[in-house]
């Protein structure tokens, strides 16, 4: 299997950018100074491969490669593939967002707590945000005291409504939303990635277990509500994403609070190319 080091990587990269280093023989000096530091380069390649993998059905895998003494650091060609191929001179850290590809008709996000009581839910599309509203006009966290509808029209017509919360679990187990997919592919034709924010707090005794957030993707099918939350038994194939967990600290009745943030959910709903950010600190 040939490897190429980082520095090879970059150098054949500044060659097709018109960017690489040229000295001349005469004085031995740098005919044409670089435009781009090895940092840029690196990071542009790092961004195109994870364009491409977009459409493409590949294994994901994510390993770090750190810098010999050298500056030198060997990538195999097949990682070339994967989903993540990255080139760094520092420590990695823990973050590894879980990754997917998976065209679905409908989402349903569940919130689980095994203890405490009376945990609230907010939930809300922050992206895009044109044309987006609530029972109220604008458009708002999903959630006690808040919304329990998100739809793609000014009217306060259902058959526009795209987000659907289950409602409001005073007790313990689950709060949920329903994402019709379709709808939003129907209602919004221009539109390629999404972004759902997933927060929580407490109204009641705070619970000592962390929250689970549960993603199902289903396609096909006819999904309904089922307590607090919602399933589709109908579907043609489904896929669960696993559960994120966090420790929800927040304790309070303040109905204006959006709560902590558990997760965003990304997902373009073109391609089907998706992932759970739990490092996302963006305030939409």
């Amino acid at each position: 299997m040939k490897s190429l080091s980082a520095l090879t990587v970059t150098s054949r990269v500044r060659r097709l950018l018109g960017d690489d280093n040229d000295l001349a023989v005469s004085s031995n000096e740098l005919m044409n100074p670089q435009r781009f530091d090895n940092q840029v380069v690196l990071d542009a390649v790092n961004f195109a491969g994870k364009e491409y993998v977009k459409f493409m059905d590949s294994a994901r895998a994510k390993r770090v490669y750190t810098f010999n003494s050298d500056g030198e650091t060997k990538i195999p060609m097949d990682n070339m593939l994967l989903k993540d191929v990255l080139i760094t001179d520092e420590a990695p850290d823990e973050y590894d967002p879980y990754e997917f590809f998976y065209l679905a008709d409908h989402m349903v996000i569940t919130y689980s707590f095994t203890d405490g009581s009376d945990l609230d839910t907010r939930t809300k599309l922050v992206y895009p945000t044109d044309d987006v509203f609530s029972d109220d006009g604008a458009n708002d966290y999903l959630g006690w005291a808040r919304t329990e509808y998100t739809r793609l029209d000014s009217s306060l017509a259902t058959d526009k409504n795209v987000l659907t919360w289950g409602g409001d679990n005073q007790g313990t187990g689950v709060e949920a939303v329903w994402i019709d997919l379709t709808k939003i592919r129907a209602l919004r034709t221009s539109w390629q990635n999404i972004k759902i924010d997933c927060r929580a707090f407490w109204y009641g005794l705070v619970g000592t277990n962390p929250v689970s957030l549960d993603v199902m993707l289903y396609k096909g099918g006819t999904v309904h509500a089922n307590g607090y939350g919602f399933e589709n038994p109908t579907a043609t194939d489904s896929k669960s994403l696993g559960f994120t967990t966090k420790a929800v600290t927040l304790a309070t009745h303040d109905a204006p609070t959006n709560g902590e943030r558990i997760a965003v959910m990304n997902y373009n709903i073109g391609t089907g190319y998706g992932f759970v950010d739990t490092e996302d600190v963006t305030e939409y």
